[in-house]
């Protein structure tokens, strides 16, 4: 199954970071990319959805598969939210903040969906493992 997660979230580059986004049809931010995928695969958790929230459910890992969650913050939470996909390589909705909330704003500042080097930022905090084969 990991392999059809990774291939959803590759197949979702491009679409705009819109702020609190969590569909293809509006644009994703980081943590509505990662539940939209996670609600595809019936893995989604209740309860607190942000990247933080996210970081709470899922068990830690120090050995992440392609298909597995990456958290950027501060030891404090996690502030941000990617899939790793292997290869030092991540995707997720990027490169937006709370001011991005129109498709005109998300494309001045190029925030999209799109695939990243995983030490693209120096604020990873770890990853978890979604818990599926």
């Amino acid at each position: 199954m990991r392999e059809f997660i990774v291939n959803l979230a590759l197949k979702l580059q491009g679409i705009c970071y819109i702020w609190g986004g969590n569909n293809p049809h509006q644009g994703f931010d980081c943590s509505g990319f990662v539940i939209w995928i996670l609600q595809v695969f019936n893995s989604l958790p209740s309860g607190d959805w942000t990247a933080e929230g996210l970081r709470q459910h899922f068990p830690p890992t120090t050995t992440p598969v392609p298909g597995d969650l990456m958290f950027f913050g501060t030891k404090t939470g996690a502030t941000h939210v990617m899939m790793f996909i292997g290869n030092n390589l991540c995707v997720g909705a990027s490169g937006g903040d709370r001011t991005c909330i129109t498709e005109e704003i998300a494309k001045q500042k190029n925030a999209m969906v799109k695939i990243k080097r995983c030490d693209y930022r120096t604020d990873l905090i770890g990853y978890a493992t979604i818990g599926v084969s």
